[in-house]
């Protein structure tokens, strides 16, 4: 039997089939497609037409189509990219000219030189903006940036307020002794005024001092803004005695929590609702619920926190 569409003698597997493989059977659905297309929508193909490159007669799929191949689409695009639309012996020229001006005038580098943000080594590169001699101290730079201006591991005291500073300070600037005023600002537009209290750190963070109530003093927001990151000499004595008067005591991470049994027979006491949900398997919010009282037991045990050692009846 022969291909409907190449012509090829094959064997066919099943009486229906009409094409040689699964290549010309696609391709005969296109046309087919096609065909109905353009019967339903009224279709007419423009004409013949002649290859802007290579100037060979082809019948165009499509009234803007140019170029009767992949390869001289192709070369159509090179030619409106880089040479302006020439074509034949104009593109050739243009061509020529532009190597003999490559070969005329080569590339210049120009070396730039610079220290490094992060360990301070000298280094030179090609690109005028780069700040890093390379790519680990770049990946430091990036991740201090996106830190915030107090990093973590330096922040000892997260308990500080402008409110508490204000009572251990007594109000007072210590720059230029003045009394700050709680009311000098404007309420509507958030904007403080000079008089207004801040917090100022003695040592400043960005030379190394810690955000802790033993390195912070209340000031004006105009003379905390004027000192800066300045270093004020004998920083040590500007200390107060009264440092950590007003430090909250760190509440422990975990609550104790009793188990009994139902006979009220205590049988184990653990630090945390968490330690008691990884040595026994019962989860933790049904422990939590039964300390707080919502529920009277849980896993078949009755649960209590510690000050809470009175067991209501089961």
């Amino acid at each position: 039997m022969k291909c409907k569409l190449c012509g090829k003698e094959f064997t066919p597997e099943h009486w229906r089939r009409l094409y040689c493989s699964e290549e010309c059977s696609a391709q005969a659905k296109r046309i087919n497609d096609l065909r109905w297309w353009r019967k339903a929508h009224n279709y007419e193909p423009p004409g013949k037409k002649v290859c802007s490159v290579c100037g060979a007669e082809f019948v165009p799929k499509t009234a803007t189509q140019e170029a009767c191949s992949r390869e001289c689409c192709s070369r159509l695009r090179n030619i409106k990219k880089y040479c302006n639309g020439l074509t034949g012996e104009a593109r050739e020229e243009y061509k020529r000219q532009r190597r003999e001006a490559n070969a005329k005038t080569p590339k210049v580098y120009t070396w730039f030189t610079g220290t490094c943000k992060v360990c301070g080594k000298e280094f030179s590169t090609l690109n005028p903006k780069q700040v890093t001699c390379s790519k680990e101290c770049s990946k430091k730079l990036k991740y201090a940036r996106k830190q915030h201006r107090i990093p973590k591991e330096q922040t000892i005291d997260k308990d500080i307020t402008l409110e508490a500073l204000y009572r251990r300070d007594s109000g007072v600037c210590y720059l230029c002794g003045g009394l700050c005023d709680w009311n000098d600002r404007d309420a509507e537009n958030n904007i403080v005024g000079d008089s207004y209290p801040s917090i100022d750190h003695v040592i400043p963070v960005a030379r190394g001092g810690l955000h802790a109530w033993n390195n912070v003093r209340l000031a004006h927001f105009k003379c905390n803004w004027e000192k800066g990151a300045e270093l004020i000499e004998k920083a040590e004595d500007l200390i107060p005695d009264n440092a950590y008067e007003f430090k909250r005591e760190s509440r422990p991470a975990g609550k104790e929590v009793y188990q009994y049994d139902a006979a009220g027979n205590l049988v184990a006491v653990y630090p945390s609702t968490a330690q008691a949900e990884r040595e026994t398997g019962i989860k933790q919010k049904g422990i939590q619920k039964c300390a707080r009282g919502e529920r009277k037991t849980c896993g078949g045990f009755v649960w209590k926190y510690m000050g809470d050692m009175t067991l209501s009846s089961t």
